[in-house]
């Protein structure tokens, strides 16, 4: 696979692992800036370790989650670029491994919801405040403000979505599928889960349907392709 198979929109923050003359991993966050020809990407390091230095050939490594699965890359700094914070030129990746992990695409989103957890005992919690994270036609992952325990097997999400100028207050019943990795968008927000749609009525599952519609054309119009 080739990195511009992964169709990676401007402003994309990925995991980069920065390799230094000691062999030391030192990991940070990066925002992808655009793409160079002939064949270079331009990066910026939002969280570069301050006892890191910065240098051309420094061998660095990509983790990025896409709408499918992950992929993870190896590269060099080909340029610096100082600035408020710094901007590297790396050499195009020749070689991508990637790794599908679900079948439809997780599409990034930040919709508010409303969420109640349900026992298999028929109990529920009290409800609680939370955030999608990413969604697709069969399920999402959220965070929320308190711990969905061991018994909690199941949810119930209120969420507001809009769609070709049509707005739908839904009620999704959702199945958690495991324990997921939080947002530092929402920092107060500290557990994040996977979820598995359960039982859609058929106008929910279309206007959701519509939804992620919406949000693969907006990805598409941000994406620059070499």
């Amino acid at each position: 696979m080739r990195f511009e198979e992964l169709k990676l929109a401007i402003a994309t923050q990925f995991e980069l692992t920065i390799i230094g003359q000691d062999y030391k991993r030192h990991n940070c966050q990066a925002k992808l800036i655009g793409y160079q020809k002939p064949m270079r990407l331009m990066v910026e390091l939002i969280n570069k370790p301050p006892q890191v230095l910065l240098h051309q050939g420094l061998k660095i490594e990509g983790e990025v989650n896409t709408a499918l699965g992950h992929a993870h890359f190896e590269s060099e700094i080909d340029e610096l670029v100082q600035g408020s914070s710094p901007y590297l030129i790396l050499d195009y990746p020749s070689h991508i491994d990637y790794q599908q992990l679900r079948a439809e695409p997780r599409l990034p989103v930040d919709q508010p919801i409303e969420v109640v957890g349900k026992t298999a005992l028929g109990m529920d919690t009290s409800p609680m405040h939370g955030y999608i994270l990413d969604v697709s036609c069969s399920g999402a992952r959220i965070v929320v403000e308190k711990e969905l325990t061991a018994m909690v097997t199941h949810i119930s999400m209120g969420v507001m979505l809009s769609a070709a100028g049509l707005e739908r207050d839904m009620t999704v019943l959702a199945k958690v599928v495991a324990a997921s990795k939080t947002s530092d968008e929402h920092p107060d927000y500290h557990f994040a889960y996977g979820l598995q749609f359960l039982d859609l009525q058929a106008i929910d599952q279309y206007f959701l349907q519509a939804f992620c519609h919406k949000l693969e054309l907006q990805a598409r119009q941000l994406s620059c392709y070499r």
